[in-house]
């Protein structure tokens, strides 16, 4: 479902190896922020790249030790980047992503092979088994495509089904080592809303997950996107159940977490093709805002889709002051269309801006 800024590239990486929060197991649904907490530096957008290709460096020379030792501090420290995205998270989609274009089939299968024998060398680890999880989740959509339900071939609805099977396996025989981990939840919930969604075990998914750590709000992005009318809810059901999590986490983190949820919703148009966005509160929305503005600091993906929503809600002054801020540095990942940012523009009479952006890195929430 977003994240950069400018500081001295070695200065954040180096940082980044001496922040420590509280460690510790959350055991109630609080928010768990404090002042020490709140005054730690968070590393840059432009930190936030170096230490992705750092990491996928680390996969690419096989360097397992070094790996787990990343995985066990970022799920001990919980650490975030620059707009309240967890390291943690962003790892994972690293181990479970191919590092080439195309993305073919033989790159796949030696991401899953190099994932199996991490397994291999370290058996008791969660963190392989979890990125191979995604991965194979991953490569069963690879299969699907994106097309609707009857325009997916047999042979894709049979590949989707093969790989989902073995992500659940994976999974299932990961449980017990791994349910430390708040991504092992989000996995399993991604695996079963695609196989064969039910409610109740996904609330229970749900609920388990966020008791142990509620602010790793991914997963409750996940269940809020599997109760939009387009999948499995009704309508309604999405927009009741974020405000209802948000009211059990409370405070910021539970602000908050209402905003990633409506950032991914209201700004991706293949969540709603075929639907209409659920019309989630904006007052809440500008308070989560707010909440991670203070908490994270935010980054360039959440300024504009702030701006963008805040267009969807008619709030002319807070698009203005939001596209002033955004100056020339638009995001394809939010707006699909330069024209669309223009006139995002031309609604709140700012002048139009003549520069092509940079090519966006994509949103790490």
């Amino acid at each position: 479902m977003n994240p950069r800024f400018h500081i001295d590239i070695k200065f954040s990486v180096a940082l980044f190896f001496i922040i420590t929060l509280l460690q510790g197991e959350s055991v109630s649904l609080i928010a768990q922020t404090s002042s020490d907490q709140l005054t730690k530096p968070v590393p840059s957008e432009t930190a936030e790249r170096a230490l992705r290709s750092q990491w996928r460096g680390l996969f690419e020379t096989r360097s397992w030790t070094e790996l787990d030792s990343l995985a066990d501090r970022l799920r001990s420290q919980r650490l975030r980047f620059q707009g309240g995205g967890w390291q943690l998270h962003v790892l994972y989609t690293v181990l479970s992503t191919v590092n080439s274009q195309p993305e073919t089939d033989t790159a796949w299968k030696a991401q899953i092979a190099a994932l199996q024998e991490w397994i291999r060398r370290a058996p008791l680890s969660p963190t392989p088994r979890i990125a191979l999880a995604d991965t194979y989740e991953k490569f069963a959509w690879k299969a699907r495509g994106g097309d609707v339900a009857d325009k997916v071939s047999d042979e894709g609805w049979k590949l989707f089904g093969e790989r989902l099977k073995e992500a659940s396996e994976v999974l299932e025989q990961a449980e017990q080592i791994s349910r430390g981990d708040p991504e092992w939840y989000n996995a399993m919930l991604m695996v079963t809303a695609a196989r064969d969604w039910n409610r109740s075990e996904a609330d229970a998914l749900v609920d388990e997950s966020l008791r142990r750590e509620p602010g790793y709000f991914y997963i409750v992005r996940a269940q809020a996107n599997s109760l939009l009318p387009k999948w499995y809810g009704e309508p309604g059901d999405t927009e009741r159940f974020v405000a209802k999590i948000a009211d059990r986490i409370g405070g910021e983190e539970g602000d908050a977490t209402y905003f990633f949820v409506a950032e991914a919703i209201l700004t991706e148009p293949a969540n709603c093709s075929l639907c209409s966005p659920p019309p989630m509160s904006w007052a809440r929305i500008r308070r989560g805002y707010a909440a991670i503005e203070r908490l994270y600091g935010t980054n360039n993906f959440e300024k504009n889709a702030y701006a963008l929503i805040a267009l969807q809600a008619g709030d002319r002054e807070t698009a203005r002051s939001t596209l002033e801020k955004i100056g020339e540095n638009w995001d394809p990942e939010v707006w699909g269309s330069r024209a669309l940012f223009e006139s995002g523009r031309v609604f709140t009479n700012l002048e139009s801006t003549p520069q092509e952006p940079p090519k966006s890195a994509g949103p790490t929430q």
